[in-house]
């Protein structure tokens, strides 16, 4: 039998080379291709999973700062209903801010003469504004608390005014506020709640939060344990 051996030339080796060159560039671009957009979809995936649980851990936090509003609205409807004091008041605030580690300040407001119709007594109270209308407030600022003395200014801001004239609860946009008397600048927003008997505002009672701590919270959000 006559065995046919390939030819092997120069210029059939030659042509050999170029079209392995080019099946591999062809096998190279493909594969390089497919990859980004394998990369591309992965972290598509993975963007939104984050986002994801950064929405469920936002909602967790703000819900939790809305049950303690909540909490505080409901303990001093019942200081008022009982014909309790404004020591009393003091105490649910304090006690909202101290027990609760994700809220910056708990303050309360209430319209001229509705919480004890006392206001004549506090007028040259250190503790209240001039009018002696019950409006008071603690916030937290680098592990301690401090008082906050409620002025005629802090009846016309969005945390006051929105729950007056929608009657319901409210969160503000974010915004920079300084506390009464302090200088220290907060970058935060606000949960109000109204108090409200027989359909008419009495006042609001809200907590502040920083978004500085909602942040932190965040920045430690991950799909894995590393």
């Amino acid at each position: 039998m006559r065995i046919i051996r390939p030819y092997s030339g120069p210029k059939t080796a030659v042509t050999i080379a170029v079209l392995t060159a080019i099946v591999f560039i062809a096998l190279f671009l493909y594969v390089g291709v497919n990859q980004r957009k394998l990369i591309y979809n992965d972290s598509k995936l993975l963007a939104k999973e984050i986002s994801r649980k950064a929405a469920v851990e936002t909602e967790k936090y703000l819900s939790s700062v809305l049950s303690v509003a909540k909490s505080m609205k409901q303990q001093s409807e019942i200081v008022k209903k009982l014909g309790g004091n404004r020591n009393q008041i003091q105490t649910i605030l304090r006690n909202g801010l101290e027990e609760n580690k994700n809220i910056l300040a708990t303050w309360t407001l209430w319209e001229p003469n509705t919480f004890d119709n006392k206001d004549f007594e506090f007028k040259n109270s250190d503790l209240y504004s001039s009018e002696g209308i019950l409006g008071i407030g603690f916030f937290k600022y680098q592990n301690s608390v401090y008082y906050e003395k409620m002025t005629s200014a802090d009846y016309l801001g969005p945390h006051y005014l929105a729950p007056k004239e929608s009657l319901k609860e409210c969160i503000t946009e974010p915004y920079r506020y300084v506390y009464t008397g302090y200088k220290q600048v907060f970058y935060g927003t606000t949960i109000s709640i109204p108090i409200i008997e027989e359909g008419i505002f009495k006042g609001a009672v809200g907590v502040d939060v920083d978004l500085k701590t909602l942040r932190n919270n965040l920045n430690a959000v991950g799909l894995y344990e590393s």
